[in-house]
């Protein structure tokens, strides 16, 4: 997949980087966070689209009654 939008390119790189680096991968508030990605998810599918074999793990927890429930992304390897 072409990447035109040069912001979407730059996080791909900064999000691929860091899944480099961090083998327990990344929470979506943890790439809000240090990357500034609001959207991770959109930049998970374009690097799958890229051929990067990313995995999905949801967590779930009740916080003062209340569910939560996020994502971490992991990189497992490349097609």
């Amino acid at each position: 997949m072409k990447l035109n939008n040069i912001n979407t390119r730059s996080q791909c790189g900064k999000l691929l980087k860091y899944l480099k680096t961090h083998k327990r991968g990344i929470t979506t508030y943890q790439a809000f966070e240090v990357l500034g990605i609001h959207r991770i998810s959109a930049r998970v599918a374009d690097l799958r689209n890229r051929g990067y074999q990313i995995d999905t793990i949801m967590h779930r927890e009740t916080v003062d009654g209340m569910p939560k429930v996020w994502g971490q992304y992991v990189l497992r390897g490349i097609a």
